[in-house]
């Protein structure tokens, strides 16, 4: 569910509408990656070890993640096989949910 809808009450936005409906993301993609990798990184974005270009809108993004939600959305992730055309894109052509600074857009324009 936070994976393809997000959680409004928490402001959390659905992943697909930054990493694509596919969840191939932005270089690099975000399928195939395995579980305990991925809440390593979000737990690294949690504690503010992991940062990325300003605006950080994944360090805001896992800050109102509960740990359960972590690790149900690392576990989903996890376990969906990577599609054999899957490859990220280089730059987003959609307006994201937040500013991020890290997300090569084709418009500068964000909520």
């Amino acid at each position: 569910m936070l994976v393809n809808r997000g959680d409004l009450g928490k402001k959390f936005p659905a992943c697909i509408a930054c990493h694509g409906s596919a969840m191939t993301g932005v270089q690099p993609a975000t399928l195939g990656l395995l579980r305990d990798y991925l809440v390593a990184q979000i737990g690294a974005w949690k504690s503010g070890v992991r940062h990325a270009l300003a605006p950080d809108c994944m360090a805001q993004i896992v800050q109102r993640l509960t740990p359960e939600d972590s690790g149900a959305v690392a576990a989903w992730l996890a376990a969906q096989p990577v599609p054999a055309d899957a490859s990220a894109v280089t730059r987003i052509s959609v307006k994201l949910p937040l500013a991020c600074g890290s997300a090569p857009t084709d418009s500068s324009e964000h909520t």
